[in-house]
């Protein structure tokens, strides 16, 4: 079915078909194991066949078929389709890397310079392959900082979001990542400034400039995602971010809506409820009595 000379069409409909057939049997017309293996060993073929088509199909179809064949697939993706001139190529190469985990650690050496790639979709798609892998090293957290200031503000949002995802081990990411929130002040930027956010929190370091940070996206009534975002992210930071607690109750507090105000608000009031809300989730976490006891091992020194 998937042989060079049959009709292209016909051929991209057979490789999906054996990956359906093989990733979800129903009533028993799966694969056995000789069936699975020449179903890879055909597949493994079509990675090399002269039309892009064939080729993106083949690479959507291994990982899901049969993923303990990496050391054979993996050369073939990389070799053929990472550096393939076809952007759309590249693209689904790096998605299928990243569907073998672990197994691909061996080509991040591969994905470290699609991260480069002119195109942004692919530059995205390899930082999410790398993050299924999921083995960060200083290099890898170097590569994902620098994307910090990408031209594209999806990639940005990308790298903000593999920073995060690689919690305390990206900690040398702050200082940039401080950085890039001063870079993105335009409120039609507010997504990427809330990823931003977001990696501060998963982070987990509470340092004086970061805690200030949340507090500050907090208080900006110029945004809406960003200052849930900041709400949440201080909360992950635990008792640490102590000095947060009169602003998040400050917001919790402003949070309670009149419920006579006019159908025209109501999304204005949906916001300011998740807002409080947040608040309110982020002072639990906190902890209030730590600042209360803060407060009055304060005011007895003062005395």
């Amino acid at each position: 079915m998937i042989k060079p000379t049959e009709n292209i069409s016909a051929r991209v409909k057979a490789i999906s078909m054996l990956s359906w057939i093989a990733r979800d049997p129903l009533d028993g017309y799966g694969f056995d194991a000789y069936e699975l293996q020449e179903v890879t060993h055909a597949l493994i073929q079509a990675l090399n066949d002269e039309n892009k088509d064939i080729r993106f199909t083949a690479a959507q179809a291994i990982p899901h078929i049969d993923p303990s064949k990496s050391n054979e697939t993996l050369p073939v993706l990389v070799e053929f389709l990472l550096k393939d001139p076809d952007s759309d190529i590249r693209f689904n190469a790096a998605y299928s890397i990243g569907l073998f985990g672990q197994q691909a650690e061996v080509v991040c050496p591969d994905l470290l310079q699609a991260l480069k790639d002119p195109v942004a979709v692919v530059r995205i798609c390899a930082a999410r392959a790398i993050c299924e892998i999921g083995i960060p090293d200083q290099k890898l957290i170097d590569v994902f900082t620098e994307m910090l200031f990408d031209e594209n503000l999806s990639c940005r949002r990308e790298a903000a979001a593999s920073l995060g995802k690689f919690g305390s081990q990206s900690i040398s990411s702050l200082p940039a990542l401080l950085d890039s929130l001063k870079s993105l002040q335009d409120v039609e930027q507010e997504l990427t400034h809330s990823c931003v956010i977001d990696a501060l929190g998963e982070i987990g370091h509470a340092s004086p400039e970061v805690v200030q940070t949340l507090i500050t996206t907090l208080n900006d009534e110029r945004y809406s995602i960003s200052r849930e975002s900041a709400a949440i992210s201080l909360g992950k930071l635990g008792p640490k971010a102590v000095s947060a607690v009169p602003d998040l109750v400050k917001v919790r507090d402003e949070a309670k809506i009149d419920s006579k105000l006019s159908s025209e608000t109501s999304m204005e009031i949906e916001f300011e409820n998740r807002l409080g809300l947040e608040a309110a989730i982020a002072l639990e976490q906190i902890d209030l009595k730590n600042f209360n006891r803060a407060l009055d091992e304060s005011n007895t020194k003062a005395q």
